[in-house]
């Protein structure tokens, strides 16, 4: 009877070991996924910006901002703090190449 319930007990070890292998894998693929995320999400504010940099700032103007300036009109949907954080982003190629974590 002893060697049935050591037999029983290692199987449970086992089970507990291929569990723990299991959520270690799952944990791998999420934080490879996350990071995959991050990196097209950093892209894509880049090119954001980029193209952004590019409107003609002497077209029309929706107002003035608090200091005085004229505020561009953006294309529908982007809030002018977007616009100033994609374009931060844009002129910092330097760091967005240092964050891609493929490299």
């Amino acid at each position: 009877m002893n060697c049935l319930k050591e037999k029983e007990a290692d199987k449970a070890k086992i089970r507990a070991i291929n569990k723990v292998s299991d959520s270690y894998a799952a944990k791998e693929a999420a934080l490879s996924d996350g990071q995959d995320m991050a990196e097209a999400l950093l892209e894509a504010e880049t090119r954001l910006g980029v193209l952004l940099e590019g409107i003609d700032k002497k077209q029309s103007y929706e107002g003035l901002t608090s200091t005085g300036g004229r505020k561009p009109i953006l294309p529908q949907g982007i809030s002018h703090k977007e616009s100033h954080q994609a374009q931060t982003i844009a002129n910092y190629p330097e760091v967005v190449e240092e964050l891609n974590l493929d490299n």
